[in-house]
């Protein structure tokens, strides 16, 4: 069945959202976080997402103007609040290795203290469609977003550069510590018990072995 959709409108002249629009908007994003986390995005309905927010469904669509635009508004804000904590601890990093160690123990920091928005990302890159047969995946914020080894994968080469890292290959090395990470935390997932911090402290840890400069 295709999607119901309508024009989400706007009430002011000038073209922007009333305080209480946006007000309205934020709730409903929140909302489809929680439930996205708990049911998936296929379990998230329309109904369930107006039923949640307390309003029916043409209000939910009034919004947004398809079920659809909430969830990418759930992905996007979970997107966003993450890519902040972690761009702002790399940025305070005093050097390249270092800022290798604070993406790693921001982005698990962050995943750990938001737990609803873990389980969204881990459904999101475990499903290729948002809801329904015909829906688009999560855009990540742009048409062509770039892969998630990459920022890695440069700290790595400028670490290298700067004579912090031996010579290896940073593509592979930023995809085998990235997917460790991954691991970590789906474990914890599904094991409530399973230290993410002890984890990370490790994987770090075999990771500055395994990199550390050459003697010469």
């Amino acid at each position: 069945m295709a999607e119901q959709r309508t024009p989400a409108r706007r009430r002011t002249t000038d073209g922007t959202r009333t305080f209480t629009e946006t007000a309205r908007r934020e709730q409903i994003t929140a909302l489809a976080i929680e439930l996205i986390a708990a049911h998936g995005y296929a379990g998230t309905s329309l109904a369930r997402i107006a039923e949640a927010a307390n309003i029916s469904n043409a209000a939910v669509l009034y919004h947004f103007g398809s079920k659809n635009a909430v969830l990418q508004s759930a992905y996007d804000a979970v997107i966003g609040a993450l890519t902040d904590q972690v761009s702002a601890a790399v940025g305070n990093a005093d050097s390249s290795r270092e800022a290798i160690d604070a993406y790693v123990r921001a982005l698990a920091g962050y995943m750990t203290a938001h737990p609803a928005h873990m389980r969204l990302i881990v459904e999101a890159l475990m499903t290729d469609e948002l809801g329904h047969a015909g829906d688009p995946p999560p855009s990540q914020g742009a048409s062509n977003p770039p892969h998630r080894w990459e920022l890695l994968a440069d700290l790595m080469t400028r670490a290298q550069s700067e004579g912090d890292l031996r010579s290896f290959d940073a593509r592979t090395a930023s995809i085998a510590l990235g997917g460790a990470l991954d691991a970590i935390l789906a474990e914890s997932l599904s094991d409530p018990d399973y230290g993410v911090d002890p984890a990370v402290d490790e994987l770090l840890e075999l990771f500055a072995r395994a990199t550390a400069p050459t003697e010469e």
